[in-house]
């Protein structure tokens, strides 16, 4: 018998060579109100893209009947969600 990988891990990449970062100084530019990072010389280093999210979920239940006997419920849900 032959063994198949999972579907997940062909479509898996090695993990990209990580390149240590030697930093100097990490401050807080007064106008943007966001964070400056300097390398070892002094020049600014630009870190990326970092966002936020919110996420809420509501759920619903209604049920037919009158409350005398066993009644077909009906339940649902549903998602919000918002990054920037």
């Amino acid at each position: 018998m032959t063994e198949t990988a999972p579907w997940g891990l062909t479509r898996m990449e090695p993990y990209p060579t990580v390149i240590p970062f030697t930093g100097r100084a990490v401050a807080l530019d007064p106008q943007t109100q966001t964070t400056v990072y300097q390398d070892a010389e002094g020049r600014r280093v630009e870190m990326g893209k970092h966002g936020t999210g919110t996420g809420k979920e509501t759920r619903t239940r209604t049920s037919q009947g009158d409350g005398s006997g066993p009644s077909n419920a009906d339940e649902d849900s549903d998602q919000e969600s918002d990054q920037d």
